[in-house]
């Protein structure tokens, strides 16, 4: 049984992804959103000092950092699966594609998190939600595309002026 422990990974896994969507959707309630702007939120819950100079970043802002935002499709998609297999989300089609929605059992499921560490991702996510919300789908893949480049960039620069 030890085995099996030591194998498991948290960080960056469809586990971690996948909570951290469930918090976004329960946050958004009962708004549903696709996987695009899941990864997104994702993204930018994590990395706030890319989009704000009043709220540092969750995660460290290592180099190259935006690639997240690439590679990390697959991982959250994983992520919405257990969600869903969990009865903790439902599946909205409509006319754009598929959406996601929270249901009551996550925005319950959520208030049992208590840790500093969720406390401050749900601070963040809030701050994203007010800053991106209203922005249509093609105003924040806009906004994303536009400061990817700089997103990680900043150590690039460092070690060119040195």
């Amino acid at each position: 049984m030890d085995d099996k422990i030591d194998k498991i990974t948290l960080f960056n896994s469809p586990l971690e992804s996948g909570l951290r969507t469930l918090f976004i959707l329960a946050k958004v309630y009962p708004k549903s959103l696709d996987t695009q702007r899941l990864i997104y939120y994702n993204y930018l819950a994590l990395h706030t000092g890319d989009f704000s100079e009043e709220v540092e970043s969750l995660h460290p802002a290592i180099p190259n950092r935006s690639c997240q935002i690439i590679i990390q499709r697959e991982v959250i998609q994983e992520g919405l699966h257990l969600l869903q297999a969990k009865e903790l989300i439902a599946i909205k089609y409509n006319k754009t594609g598929v959406n996601f929605l929270a249901n009551k059992s996550a925005i319950n499921f959520i208030e049992y998190f208590r840790s500093e560490y969720s406390q401050e991702l749900i601070n963040r996510i809030d701050l994203v939600i007010k800053k991106f919300n209203n922005m249509t789908d093609k105003q924040l893949d806009s906004f994303i595309k536009n400061n990817l480049t700089n997103w990680g960039s900043e150590f690039i620069e460092e070690t060119h002026s040195s």
